[in-house]
C-alpha cells in the first residue's frame, strides 16, 4: 500500500471537500510535489484502460511477484 501525504494551505477540511478538486494542490511546498505527481497520471491512465479491475490485478500481481523473486 502507498500512502501520499501532503500539507494543504488550508486549516480544516469540510466534509464535503473533493479531494480530486485541481485547486487544492496550490501553494504547495515543493517538497510535496513529487507526492502528488503520480495521483493525475493515474487517474488519467485509468481513464484510458477499458477494464480498470484487470488492469489493477495486473498490477498488483506483478508488484507482488517481483518483491517474492
Amino acid at each position: 500500500m502507498e500512502i501520499l501525504f501532503v500539507r494543504l494551505a488550508i486549516k480544516t477540511i469540510p466534509n464535503h471537500q473533493n479531494l480530486h478538486d485541481d485547486m487544492l494542490p496550490k501553494n504547495l511546498d515543493e517538497k510535496c510535489n513529487p507526492s502528488l505527481n503520480g495521483v493525475p497520471v493515474w487517474r488519467k491512465i485509468l481513464q484510458l484502460v477499458p477494464k480498470v479491475d484487470t488492469f489493477t490485478l495486473t498490477l498488483r500481481t506483478r508488484k507482488v511477484f517481483s518483491h517474492t523473486h
